[in-house]
């Protein structure tokens, strides 16, 4: 008994035009989750050991060393790191838009492809929705083509119109979960980007230019 009701379920699916988008939008889904998973959890170090060794680096002079180990390290925020040492004989100013000009890049990155889940979780339900409505007007059409009909063969056309809505409901849920997790993840790693570039600044502390100075 309990094995057959997955299958019932699964027969009442219509291969509709609101369906065929639905199984579009969760295949998008799932590869838009997998991709950023993948993206996220390559970059995400432990980014206070890394701006230990880097504040050795630096208090030791060892720069070139420092940049090295940034340019080896994945992430958002080695690459912010590597973009104030490349800078780290420019005037303060330059340097500071150096590394915003970075971290803007990195966090526009981080965030690629998550509208496709907002805009998924956002339309799904009036995707399935309409599929429910357009099954519907298909079932009372039948009903009155055949001129007369039970009341269950009623309920299976109204049943067989609202899979389509719970479909779109479940592609939603999924979806929204996914895009506030990520929302989540991404915001975790502008943190530290911001924090890494405050600390950076404060490390290296750049003179101004050589020609503001012999001005002096």
């Amino acid at each position: 008994m309990d094995s057959s009701h997955p299958m019932s379920i699964l027969s009442m699916v219509r291969p509709d035009l609101s369906t065929i988008v639905l199984v579009i939008c969760s295949v998008l889904a799932v590869a838009t989750m997998i991709e950023r998973t993948i993206r996220y959890v390559s970059a995400d170090i432990d980014a206070a050991q890394f701006m230990v060794r880097i504040r050795e680096l630096v208090r030791t002079g060892l720069l070139p060393d420092a940049l090295t180990l940034a340019d080896t390290t994945p992430g958002p925020v080695a690459a912010v790191v590597k973009a104030g040492l490349l800078c780290r004989e420019r005037p303060k100013d330059e340097l500071k838009d150096a590394i915003e000009r970075v971290r803007v890049r990195q966090a526009a990155f981080l965030d690629r492809r998550l509208p496709i889940l907002g805009t998924i979780g956002a339309t799904a339900p009036f995707i399935g929705l309409l599929g429910t409505v357009m099954g519907i007007l298909k079932a009372f059409h039948d009903i009155a083509q055949a001129g007369s009909a039970g009341t269950a063969v009623v309920a299976d056309g109204i049943a067989r119109a609202l899979v389509a809505t719970a479909f779109g409901l479940v592609v939603a849920i999924i979806a929204v979960i996914a895009y506030n997790f990520f929302v989540n993840w991404s915001g975790h790693f502008s943190v530290e980007m911001d924090t890494a570039a405050n600390e950076l600044l404060h490390m290296l502390k750049p003179e101004d230019a050589p020609v503001r100075r012999s001005a002096d």
